[in-house]
Protein backbone atom coordinates (compact mmCIF):
# COMPACT_ATOMS: atom_id res chain seq x y z
CA UNK A 1 0.00 0.00 0.00
CA UNK A 2 1.86 3.60 -1.07
CA UNK A 3 1.88 6.35 1.20
CA UNK A 4 -0.66 8.07 -0.42
CA UNK A 5 -3.08 5.40 -0.08
CA UNK A 6 -2.38 5.57 3.55
CA UNK A 7 -3.38 8.52 3.90
CA UNK A 8 -6.54 8.37 2.00
CA UNK A 9 -7.15 5.23 4.48
CA UNK A 10 -5.64 6.73 7.92
CA UNK A 11 -8.12 10.23 8.29
CA UNK A 12 -6.32 12.29 10.75
CA UNK A 13 -4.96 9.25 13.19
CA UNK A 14 -3.87 6.55 10.79
CA UNK A 15 -5.42 3.58 9.59
CA UNK A 16 -8.17 2.55 11.54
CA UNK A 17 -7.82 5.71 13.29
CA UNK A 18 -12.06 6.58 15.09
CA UNK A 19 -11.85 10.63 13.78
CA UNK A 20 -13.33 12.02 11.18
CA UNK A 21 -12.03 11.82 8.22
CA UNK A 22 -9.53 15.10 6.86
CA UNK A 23 -11.20 16.42 3.61
CA UNK A 24 -8.23 18.40 3.25
CA UNK A 25 -7.12 15.39 1.22
CA UNK A 26 -9.83 14.80 -0.57
CA UNK A 27 -10.60 15.05 -4.26
CA UNK A 28 -14.73 15.60 -5.22
CA UNK A 29 -15.37 15.56 -8.43
CA UNK A 30 -18.79 17.20 -9.51
CA UNK A 31 -20.92 16.48 -12.08
CA UNK A 32 -23.80 18.88 -13.72
CA UNK A 33 -24.26 19.76 -17.27
CA UNK A 34 -25.47 23.25 -15.28
CA UNK A 35 -22.31 25.51 -14.58
CA UNK A 36 -24.23 27.45 -12.19
CA UNK A 37 -24.77 24.37 -10.05
CA UNK A 38 -21.14 23.10 -10.63
CA UNK A 39 -19.89 26.58 -9.72
CA UNK A 40 -22.55 26.62 -6.05
CA UNK A 41 -20.91 23.48 -5.37
CA UNK A 42 -17.40 23.88 -5.71
CA UNK A 43 -17.61 27.18 -3.49
CA UNK A 44 -19.56 24.79 -0.44
CA UNK A 45 -17.24 21.92 -0.73
CA UNK A 46 -14.16 24.49 -0.94
CA UNK A 47 -15.43 26.33 1.90
CA UNK A 48 -16.08 22.75 3.78
CA UNK A 49 -12.26 22.30 3.45
CA UNK A 50 -12.28 19.80 0.75
CA UNK A 51 -8.60 19.65 -0.90
CA UNK A 52 -9.60 19.45 -4.32
CA UNK A 53 -12.26 20.01 -6.58
CA UNK A 54 -13.02 19.01 -10.49
CA UNK A 55 -15.73 19.50 -12.40
CA UNK A 56 -17.74 17.93 -15.49
CA UNK A 57 -20.48 18.60 -17.53
CA UNK A 58 -22.11 15.31 -18.21
CA UNK A 59 -20.96 11.18 -16.96
CA UNK A 60 -18.82 11.03 -20.32
CA UNK A 61 -16.76 13.99 -19.78
CA UNK A 62 -16.53 12.40 -15.39
CA UNK A 63 -15.21 9.22 -16.76
CA UNK A 64 -12.47 10.23 -18.97
CA UNK A 65 -11.33 12.33 -15.50
CA UNK A 66 -11.71 8.79 -13.47
CA UNK A 67 -9.51 7.44 -16.08
CA UNK A 68 -6.95 9.90 -15.39
CA UNK A 69 -6.48 11.02 -11.58
CA UNK A 70 -7.92 9.94 -8.33
CA UNK A 71 -11.16 10.75 -6.86
CA UNK A 72 -12.07 10.35 -3.73
CA UNK A 73 -16.03 11.50 -4.17
CA UNK A 74 -18.67 11.85 -7.42
CA UNK A 75 -21.67 14.43 -6.92
CA UNK A 76 -23.52 13.92 -9.75
CA UNK A 77 -26.65 15.02 -11.67
CA UNK A 78 -29.41 12.84 -12.58
CA UNK A 79 -30.72 14.49 -15.79
CA UNK A 80 -27.23 15.32 -18.21
CA UNK A 81 -26.98 15.02 -21.86
CA UNK A 82 -24.63 12.64 -23.17
CA UNK A 83 -24.77 10.41 -20.06
CA UNK A 84 -26.46 10.68 -17.52
CA UNK A 85 -26.74 10.18 -13.56
CA UNK A 86 -27.66 6.72 -12.90
CA UNK A 87 -25.91 5.63 -16.38
CA UNK A 88 -22.47 7.46 -14.37
CA UNK A 89 -23.59 5.56 -11.31
CA UNK A 90 -23.23 2.35 -12.94
CA UNK A 91 -20.11 3.13 -14.46
CA UNK A 92 -18.47 4.92 -11.61
CA UNK A 93 -19.75 1.18 -8.86
CA UNK A 94 -18.89 -1.10 -11.62
CA UNK A 95 -14.89 0.10 -12.56
CA UNK A 96 -13.90 2.00 -9.55
CA UNK A 97 -16.44 0.61 -6.72
CA UNK A 98 -14.31 2.24 -3.64
CA UNK A 99 -15.33 5.72 -4.84
CA UNK A 100 -18.66 7.15 -3.32
CA UNK A 101 -21.50 8.48 -5.85
CA UNK A 102 -23.73 11.22 -4.33
CA UNK A 103 -26.79 12.03 -5.96
CA UNK A 104 -27.73 15.25 -6.77
CA UNK A 105 -31.14 16.72 -8.32
CA UNK A 106 -33.86 19.21 -8.14
CA UNK A 107 -36.92 17.02 -9.13
CA UNK A 108 -36.81 14.79 -6.38
CA UNK A 109 -39.44 11.80 -6.00
CA UNK A 110 -39.46 8.29 -4.21
CA UNK A 111 -38.69 6.50 -7.50
CA UNK A 112 -35.42 8.22 -8.26
CA UNK A 113 -34.13 8.06 -4.95
CA UNK A 114 -34.78 4.11 -4.29
CA UNK A 115 -33.13 3.67 -7.54
CA UNK A 116 -30.13 5.66 -7.19
CA UNK A 117 -29.42 3.81 -3.95
CA UNK A 118 -30.25 0.50 -5.64
CA UNK A 119 -27.52 1.04 -7.97
CA UNK A 120 -25.19 1.83 -5.38
CA UNK A 121 -25.39 5.83 -4.60
CA UNK A 122 -24.38 6.87 -1.54
CA UNK A 123 -26.63 9.70 -0.52
CA UNK A 124 -29.35 11.53 -2.60
CA UNK A 125 -29.23 15.51 -1.78
CA UNK A 126 -31.91 17.78 -3.27
CA UNK A 127 -31.56 21.00 -5.03
CA UNK A 128 -31.13 23.72 -4.07
CA UNK A 129 -28.39 23.61 -1.43
CA UNK A 130 -27.35 24.52 1.41
CA UNK A 131 -23.98 24.73 3.35
CA UNK A 132 -25.24 23.28 6.16
CA UNK A 133 -27.21 20.45 4.61
CA UNK A 134 -23.79 19.66 2.68
CA UNK A 135 -21.69 18.72 5.38
CA UNK A 136 -23.14 15.86 6.81
CA UNK A 137 -23.38 13.75 3.41
CA UNK A 138 -20.18 14.75 2.36
CA UNK A 139 -18.66 13.38 5.99
CA UNK A 140 -20.40 10.11 5.68
CA UNK A 141 -18.84 9.93 2.22
CA UNK A 142 -15.78 10.62 3.53
CA UNK A 143 -16.16 7.86 5.97
CA UNK A 144 -17.52 5.33 3.39
CA UNK A 145 -14.19 6.05 1.08
CA UNK A 146 -11.84 5.10 4.25
CA UNK A 147 -13.72 2.45 4.62
CA UNK A 148 -13.66 1.01 1.52
CA UNK A 149 -9.71 1.68 0.84
CA UNK A 150 -9.79 -0.28 4.39
CA UNK A 151 -11.32 -3.17 2.74
CA UNK A 152 -10.09 -2.99 -0.62
CA UNK A 153 -7.02 -2.94 1.27
CA UNK A 154 -7.48 -6.08 3.37
CA UNK A 155 -8.29 -8.10 0.22
CA UNK A 156 -5.58 -7.58 -1.01
CA UNK A 157 -3.67 -8.77 2.14
CA UNK A 158 -5.69 -11.42 2.47
CA UNK A 159 -5.19 -12.18 -1.42
CA UNK A 160 -1.59 -12.38 -1.07
CA UNK A 161 -1.10 -13.91 2.35
CA UNK A 162 -3.58 -16.90 0.32
CA UNK A 163 -1.00 -16.89 -2.55
CA UNK A 164 2.03 -17.20 -0.15
CA UNK A 165 0.90 -20.07 2.04
CA UNK A 166 -0.33 -21.46 -1.63
CA UNK A 167 4.00 -20.86 -2.67
CA UNK A 168 4.58 -22.13 0.81
CA UNK A 169 2.57 -25.45 0.01
CA UNK A 170 4.32 -25.85 -3.25
CA UNK A 171 7.53 -25.35 -1.92
CA UNK A 172 7.37 -28.16 0.85
CA UNK A 173 5.82 -30.45 -1.71
CA UNK A 174 8.71 -30.01 -4.11
CA UNK A 175 11.13 -30.08 -1.55
CA UNK A 176 9.54 -33.50 -0.09
CA UNK A 177 10.27 -34.83 -3.83
CA UNK A 178 13.46 -33.21 -3.99
CA UNK A 179 13.97 -35.15 -0.52
CA UNK A 180 12.73 -38.56 -2.03
CA UNK A 181 14.85 -37.50 -5.01
CA UNK A 182 17.75 -37.22 -3.07
CA UNK A 183 17.20 -40.21 -1.55
CA UNK A 184 17.01 -42.41 -4.65
CA UNK A 185 20.35 -40.89 -5.01
CA UNK A 186 21.78 -42.39 -2.17
CA UNK A 187 20.26 -45.86 -2.31
CA UNK A 188 21.90 -45.77 -5.82
CA UNK A 189 25.15 -45.37 -5.20
CA UNK A 190 27.88 -47.24 -6.31
CA UNK A 191 28.78 -49.98 -3.52
CA UNK A 192 29.02 -53.23 -2.70
CA UNK A 193 25.48 -53.89 -3.68
CA UNK A 194 25.42 -56.21 -7.05
CA UNK A 195 23.47 -59.08 -8.46
CA UNK A 196 20.62 -59.47 -6.49
CA UNK A 197 20.98 -57.56 -3.16
CA UNK A 198 20.95 -54.97 -6.04
CA UNK A 199 17.29 -55.65 -7.60
CA UNK A 200 16.15 -55.75 -3.76
CA UNK A 201 17.20 -52.70 -3.13
CA UNK A 202 15.62 -50.81 -6.35
CA UNK A 203 12.39 -52.30 -5.66
CA UNK A 204 12.51 -51.67 -1.63
CA UNK A 205 13.10 -47.74 -3.20
CA UNK A 206 10.45 -48.36 -5.47
CA UNK A 207 7.80 -48.87 -2.62
CA UNK A 208 8.93 -46.50 0.02
CA UNK A 209 8.99 -43.47 -2.58
CA UNK A 210 5.81 -44.09 -3.97
CA UNK A 211 4.12 -45.54 -0.76
CA UNK A 212 3.17 -49.16 -2.55
CA UNK A 213 2.45 -52.46 -1.16
CA UNK A 214 3.93 -54.06 -3.64
CA UNK A 215 6.86 -53.97 -6.28
CA UNK A 216 8.73 -56.24 -8.78
CA UNK A 217 11.54 -55.80 -11.14
CA UNK A 218 11.75 -57.51 -14.37
CA UNK A 219 13.99 -58.07 -17.51
CA UNK A 220 13.73 -58.48 -20.67
CA UNK A 221 14.73 -62.46 -21.35
CA UNK A 222 15.05 -61.93 -25.85
CA UNK A 223 15.62 -65.26 -26.48
CA UNK A 224 12.59 -66.46 -24.56
CA UNK A 225 10.57 -63.40 -25.94
CA UNK A 226 9.61 -62.95 -21.94
CA UNK A 227 9.94 -60.90 -18.76
CA UNK A 228 11.86 -62.84 -16.13
CA UNK A 229 10.78 -61.57 -12.81
CA UNK A 230 14.41 -60.89 -10.78
CA UNK A 231 12.92 -59.47 -7.78
CA UNK A 232 9.48 -59.06 -6.26
CA UNK A 233 7.90 -57.73 -2.80
CA UNK A 234 5.04 -58.23 -1.11
CA UNK A 235 3.69 -60.33 -3.00
CA UNK A 236 3.58 -63.62 -1.59
CA UNK A 237 4.58 -67.22 -3.28
CA UNK A 238 3.43 -66.81 -6.14
CA UNK A 239 6.62 -65.48 -8.51
CA UNK A 240 9.25 -68.10 -7.67
CA UNK A 241 12.66 -66.86 -8.44
CA UNK A 242 13.44 -66.31 -12.43
CA UNK A 243 9.94 -67.14 -12.99
CA UNK A 244 8.84 -65.49 -16.53
CA UNK A 245 6.42 -63.09 -18.33
CA UNK A 246 5.31 -63.66 -21.61
CA UNK A 247 6.25 -60.08 -23.57
CA UNK A 248 2.52 -58.26 -24.05
CA UNK A 249 1.20 -60.01 -21.34
CA UNK A 250 -0.21 -57.86 -18.60
CA UNK A 251 0.49 -54.12 -17.83
CA UNK A 252 4.12 -54.56 -17.49
CA UNK A 253 4.33 -56.46 -21.05
CA UNK A 254 2.30 -53.73 -22.61
CA UNK A 255 4.70 -51.18 -20.85
CA UNK A 256 7.52 -52.79 -22.31
CA UNK A 257 6.25 -53.41 -25.70
CA UNK A 258 4.86 -49.52 -26.14
CA UNK A 259 8.37 -48.22 -24.55
CA UNK A 260 6.38 -45.95 -21.86
CA UNK A 261 5.53 -45.58 -18.39
CA UNK A 262 2.08 -46.81 -17.61
CA UNK A 263 -0.39 -45.76 -14.77
CA UNK A 264 -3.93 -47.12 -14.26
CA UNK A 265 -6.32 -46.86 -11.29
CA UNK A 266 -6.97 -50.59 -11.45
CA UNK A 267 -4.88 -53.71 -12.81
CA UNK A 268 -7.44 -55.13 -14.92
CA UNK A 269 -5.50 -57.31 -17.27
CA UNK A 270 -6.18 -61.00 -17.22
CA UNK A 271 -2.34 -61.32 -16.34
CA UNK A 272 -1.88 -58.94 -13.61
CA UNK A 273 -1.77 -61.59 -11.04
CA UNK A 274 1.75 -63.51 -12.40
CA UNK A 275 2.94 -59.73 -13.13
CA UNK A 276 3.16 -59.37 -9.61
CA UNK A 277 -0.37 -57.89 -8.42
CA UNK A 278 -3.16 -59.49 -6.02
CA UNK A 279 -6.55 -58.19 -7.02
CA UNK A 280 -7.39 -55.22 -8.29
CA UNK A 281 -5.80 -52.46 -7.45
CA UNK A 282 -3.74 -48.81 -9.29
CA UNK A 283 -0.72 -49.44 -10.28
CA UNK A 284 2.23 -47.96 -12.36
CA UNK A 285 4.95 -49.86 -15.06
CA UNK A 286 7.80 -48.10 -15.87
CA UNK A 287 10.13 -49.08 -18.73
CA UNK A 288 13.90 -49.23 -17.60
CA UNK A 289 16.30 -47.51 -20.71
CA UNK A 290 20.21 -48.26 -21.82
CA UNK A 291 21.34 -45.76 -24.31
CA UNK A 292 17.45 -45.75 -25.50
CA UNK A 293 17.06 -49.69 -25.88
CA UNK A 294 14.28 -50.93 -22.76
CA UNK A 295 15.86 -53.94 -21.22
CA UNK A 296 13.48 -54.18 -18.40
CA UNK A 297 10.38 -52.61 -16.56
CA UNK A 298 10.00 -51.78 -12.77
CA UNK A 299 6.03 -51.96 -11.20
CA UNK A 300 4.65 -50.65 -7.86
CA UNK A 301 0.92 -52.11 -7.14
CA UNK A 302 -1.45 -50.60 -4.59
CA UNK A 303 -0.93 -47.63 -2.94
CA UNK A 304 -0.68 -48.37 0.85
CA UNK A 305 -3.26 -45.56 1.51
CA UNK A 306 -6.01 -47.33 -0.21
CA UNK A 307 -5.99 -44.31 -3.03
CA UNK A 308 -4.45 -44.19 -6.31
CA UNK A 309 -0.98 -43.49 -7.72
CA UNK A 310 -0.84 -39.99 -8.53
CA UNK A 311 1.63 -37.97 -10.84
CA UNK A 312 4.04 -37.48 -8.68
CA UNK A 313 4.49 -41.27 -8.18
CA UNK A 314 5.04 -41.57 -11.32
CA UNK A 315 7.54 -39.07 -11.90
CA UNK A 316 9.38 -40.36 -9.12
CA UNK A 317 9.12 -44.08 -10.11
CA UNK A 318 10.41 -42.84 -13.56
CA UNK A 319 13.29 -41.22 -11.97
CA UNK A 320 14.30 -44.25 -9.99
CA UNK A 321 14.11 -46.36 -13.02
CA UNK A 322 16.45 -44.72 -14.85
CA UNK A 323 18.98 -43.97 -12.08
CA UNK A 324 18.20 -47.84 -11.33
CA UNK A 325 19.05 -48.72 -15.03
CA UNK A 326 22.34 -47.38 -14.97
CA UNK A 327 23.12 -48.68 -11.61
CA UNK A 328 22.02 -52.15 -13.37
CA UNK A 329 24.47 -51.54 -16.35
CA UNK A 330 27.70 -50.17 -14.10
CA UNK A 331 26.56 -49.52 -10.69
CA UNK A 332 27.17 -45.43 -11.71
CA UNK A 333 23.68 -44.14 -10.56
CA UNK A 334 25.69 -40.80 -9.18
CA UNK A 335 27.02 -39.59 -12.11
CA UNK A 336 23.35 -38.91 -13.54
CA UNK A 337 21.12 -38.50 -10.17
CA UNK A 338 22.62 -34.95 -10.54
CA UNK A 339 20.97 -34.12 -13.75
CA UNK A 340 17.64 -34.55 -12.45
CA UNK A 341 18.46 -32.51 -8.88
CA UNK A 342 20.05 -29.76 -10.69
CA UNK A 343 16.55 -29.97 -13.31
CA UNK A 344 14.73 -29.19 -10.10
CA UNK A 345 17.08 -27.03 -8.03
CA UNK A 346 17.33 -24.73 -11.17
CA UNK A 347 13.40 -24.55 -10.79
CA UNK A 348 12.96 -23.95 -7.29
CA UNK A 349 15.98 -21.25 -7.24
CA UNK A 350 14.76 -19.53 -10.13
CA UNK A 351 11.13 -18.93 -8.74
CA UNK A 352 13.45 -17.56 -6.08
CA UNK A 353 15.40 -15.63 -7.74
CA UNK A 354 12.76 -14.41 -10.27
CA UNK A 355 11.30 -12.38 -7.74
CA UNK A 356 14.04 -9.87 -7.89
CA UNK A 357 14.93 -9.26 -11.62
CA UNK A 358 18.45 -8.08 -10.97
CA UNK A 359 19.73 -11.57 -8.81
CA UNK A 360 18.15 -13.26 -12.15
CA UNK A 361 20.59 -16.49 -12.46
CA UNK A 362 23.06 -15.53 -9.58
CA UNK A 363 23.26 -18.70 -8.35
CA UNK A 364 23.74 -20.66 -11.30
CA UNK A 365 26.90 -18.10 -12.59
CA UNK A 366 28.14 -18.19 -8.91
CA UNK A 367 27.78 -21.84 -9.13
CA UNK A 368 29.91 -22.42 -12.43
CA UNK A 369 32.71 -19.53 -10.87
CA UNK A 370 32.67 -22.24 -7.75
CA UNK A 371 33.39 -25.36 -9.75
CA UNK A 372 36.02 -23.95 -11.93
CA UNK A 373 37.85 -22.37 -9.09
CA UNK A 374 37.91 -25.83 -7.33
CA UNK A 375 38.79 -27.50 -10.76
CA UNK A 376 42.09 -25.47 -10.06
CA UNK A 377 42.65 -26.37 -7.10
CA UNK A 378 42.42 -30.10 -7.92
CA UNK A 379 39.27 -30.69 -5.97
CA UNK A 380 37.92 -34.46 -6.49
CA UNK A 381 35.23 -34.95 -8.69
CA UNK A 382 32.93 -35.92 -4.96
CA UNK A 383 33.95 -32.54 -4.46
CA UNK A 384 32.57 -30.51 -7.55
CA UNK A 385 29.43 -32.59 -7.64
CA UNK A 386 28.84 -31.49 -4.01
CA UNK A 387 29.43 -27.72 -5.59
CA UNK A 388 27.34 -28.23 -8.11
CA UNK A 389 24.62 -29.30 -5.62
CA UNK A 390 25.39 -27.13 -2.75
CA UNK A 391 25.71 -24.01 -4.87
CA UNK A 392 22.71 -23.90 -6.48
CA UNK A 393 21.13 -23.81 -3.19
CA UNK A 394 23.55 -21.25 -1.36
CA UNK A 395 20.74 -18.62 -1.24
CA UNK A 396 17.66 -20.23 -0.76
CA UNK A 397 17.34 -19.24 2.19
CA UNK A 398 16.33 -15.75 1.05
CA UNK A 399 13.25 -16.99 0.38
CA UNK A 400 12.36 -16.18 4.03
CA UNK A 401 13.83 -12.43 3.38
CA UNK A 402 10.58 -10.44 2.96
CA UNK A 403 11.14 -8.28 -0.35
CA UNK A 404 10.44 -5.31 1.07
CA UNK A 405 14.08 -5.89 2.04
CA UNK A 406 15.30 -8.18 -0.46
CA UNK A 407 14.18 -6.17 -3.77
CA UNK A 408 15.02 -2.46 -1.97
CA UNK A 409 16.23 -0.27 -4.66
CA UNK A 410 18.36 1.07 -2.46
CA UNK A 411 21.17 0.46 0.24
CA UNK A 412 20.12 -1.32 2.75
CA UNK A 413 19.76 -0.29 6.73
CA UNK A 414 21.92 -1.55 9.37
CA UNK A 415 18.90 -3.21 10.47
CA UNK A 416 18.08 -4.70 7.19
CA UNK A 417 20.96 -5.97 6.96
CA UNK A 418 21.03 -7.73 9.89
CA UNK A 419 17.99 -9.44 8.74
CA UNK A 420 19.44 -10.43 5.45
CA UNK A 421 22.38 -12.02 7.32
CA UNK A 422 19.73 -14.96 8.69
CA UNK A 423 19.97 -16.12 5.29
CA UNK A 424 22.19 -18.30 5.75
CA UNK A 425 20.22 -20.36 8.35
CA UNK A 426 17.10 -19.90 7.13
CA UNK A 427 18.58 -21.53 4.17
CA UNK A 428 20.24 -24.47 6.59
CA UNK A 429 17.01 -25.29 7.94
CA UNK A 430 14.73 -25.40 4.77
CA UNK A 431 17.23 -28.50 3.22
CA UNK A 432 17.37 -29.89 6.27
CA UNK A 433 14.86 -32.41 5.20
CA UNK A 434 16.50 -33.30 1.82
CA UNK A 435 19.31 -35.45 4.04
CA UNK A 436 22.46 -33.38 2.71
CA UNK A 437 25.99 -34.55 3.38
CA UNK A 438 27.61 -32.34 6.32
CA UNK A 439 29.72 -30.51 3.96
CA UNK A 440 26.91 -29.72 1.57
CA UNK A 441 24.70 -28.15 4.59
CA UNK A 442 27.94 -26.24 5.27
CA UNK A 443 28.11 -24.55 2.22
CA UNK A 444 24.69 -22.98 2.73
CA UNK A 445 25.42 -21.94 5.78
CA UNK A 446 29.22 -21.05 5.52
CA UNK A 447 29.56 -18.95 2.23
CA UNK A 448 29.67 -15.50 4.19
CA UNK A 449 32.20 -16.45 7.15
CA UNK A 450 35.37 -14.43 6.34
CA UNK A 451 39.19 -15.58 6.73
CA UNK A 452 39.61 -13.24 9.96
CA UNK A 453 36.61 -14.58 11.68
CA UNK A 454 34.71 -11.48 11.34
CA UNK A 455 31.56 -13.05 8.69
CA UNK A 456 28.58 -15.20 9.65
CA UNK A 457 26.39 -16.45 11.16
CA UNK A 458 28.97 -18.72 13.49
CA UNK A 459 32.10 -16.83 12.96
CA UNK A 460 34.17 -19.05 11.80
CA UNK A 461 38.17 -18.40 10.71
CA UNK A 462 40.64 -19.50 8.48
CA UNK A 463 40.81 -23.31 7.80
CA UNK A 464 37.77 -23.36 10.39
CA UNK A 465 35.64 -22.56 7.40
CA UNK A 466 35.21 -25.69 4.92
CA UNK A 467 37.40 -25.14 1.81
CA UNK A 468 33.62 -25.08 -0.49
CA UNK A 469 32.30 -22.60 1.37
CA UNK A 470 35.57 -20.01 1.49
CA UNK A 471 35.33 -21.14 -2.72
CA UNK A 472 31.91 -20.37 -2.87
CA UNK A 473 32.30 -17.23 -0.72
CA UNK A 474 35.11 -15.23 -3.37
CA UNK A 475 32.79 -16.70 -6.31
CA UNK A 476 29.29 -14.98 -4.60
CA UNK A 477 31.23 -11.92 -4.35
CA UNK A 478 32.49 -11.27 -7.74
CA UNK A 479 29.16 -12.26 -8.83
CA UNK A 480 27.76 -9.29 -6.49
CA UNK A 481 30.31 -6.64 -7.37
CA UNK A 482 29.95 -7.36 -11.18
CA UNK A 483 26.19 -7.23 -11.22
CA UNK A 484 23.90 -4.75 -12.26
CA UNK A 485 21.59 -3.12 -9.18
CA UNK A 486 18.92 -0.41 -9.23
CA UNK A 487 20.63 1.58 -7.10
CA UNK A 488 24.04 1.15 -8.97
CA UNK A 489 25.53 -0.63 -12.25
CA UNK A 490 27.98 -3.69 -11.87
CA UNK A 491 31.71 -2.98 -11.37
CA UNK A 492 34.44 -3.92 -14.46
CA UNK A 493 35.53 -7.74 -13.49
CA UNK A 494 39.19 -6.64 -13.73
CA UNK A 495 38.22 -4.25 -11.25
CA UNK A 496 36.19 -6.72 -9.29
CA UNK A 497 39.13 -8.74 -9.77
CA UNK A 498 41.35 -6.19 -7.58
CA UNK A 499 39.28 -5.87 -4.60
CA UNK A 500 39.54 -9.18 -4.36
CA UNK A 501 42.80 -9.67 -3.84
CA UNK A 502 43.10 -6.46 -1.26
CA UNK A 503 41.09 -8.63 0.83
CA UNK A 504 43.13 -11.97 0.51
CA UNK A 505 43.96 -12.73 3.85
CA UNK A 506 41.40 -11.11 5.27
CA UNK A 507 37.87 -11.50 4.53
CA UNK A 508 38.94 -14.45 1.79
CA UNK A 509 41.43 -17.38 1.68
CA UNK A 510 44.54 -15.97 -0.06
CA UNK A 511 44.99 -19.82 -2.08
CA UNK A 512 41.59 -19.39 -3.44
CA UNK A 513 42.24 -15.65 -4.37
CA UNK A 514 45.20 -16.90 -6.27
CA UNK A 515 43.05 -19.57 -8.05
CA UNK A 516 40.36 -17.16 -8.83
CA UNK A 517 42.44 -15.10 -10.45
CA UNK A 518 43.73 -17.73 -13.22
CA UNK A 519 40.25 -18.98 -13.64
CA UNK A 520 39.34 -15.25 -14.18
CA UNK A 521 41.87 -14.68 -17.12
CA UNK A 522 41.09 -17.96 -18.55
CA UNK A 523 37.67 -16.80 -18.99
CA UNK A 524 38.93 -13.24 -21.07
CA UNK A 525 40.07 -16.06 -23.34
CA UNK A 526 37.37 -18.42 -23.73
CA UNK A 527 33.88 -16.75 -24.61
CA UNK A 528 31.78 -20.00 -23.15
CA UNK A 529 33.10 -19.31 -19.89
CA UNK A 530 31.33 -17.05 -17.14
CA UNK A 531 33.24 -13.96 -17.56
CA UNK A 532 32.79 -10.17 -17.44
CA UNK A 533 34.10 -7.41 -19.44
Amino acid sequence: MDAALKLRVSGREGFGGSREPCLGEFSVLIVDDDILTRETLRNMLLHLGVGRVQEASHGQEAVLILEQRAVDLVLTDIHMPVMDGIALLEKVKGRWPAVPVLVVTGYPTIETAVEAMRRGASDFIVKPFKLDQMELPLQRAARERRLLLENSFLNRELAQKREIERLNRRLQKKLEELSKLYAISESMQPGPLVGEDLFQRIIQMAAEVTEAGKASLMLLDEESNSLLIKAALGTGQELPENSSVPLGEGIPGKAILEGCPLILEAAEEAGSARCGSQGRGSMISVPLRIGGEVFGVLNVYEKRSGGSFCKEDLSLLTALAQKAALALENQALHESIYTTLTETLVSLVSTIEARDPYTRDHSQRVTQWAVRIAQKLGLPKEDLDMLRFAGYLHDIGKIGIRDSILMKPARLTEEEISVIRTHPIIGERIVRPLGLLPLERSVIRHHHERWDGQGYPDGLKGQGIPLPARILAVADCFDAMTSDRVYRHGRPSGEAMSEIETLAGTQFDKEVVAAFKEVLEEARLTPNLPGRG
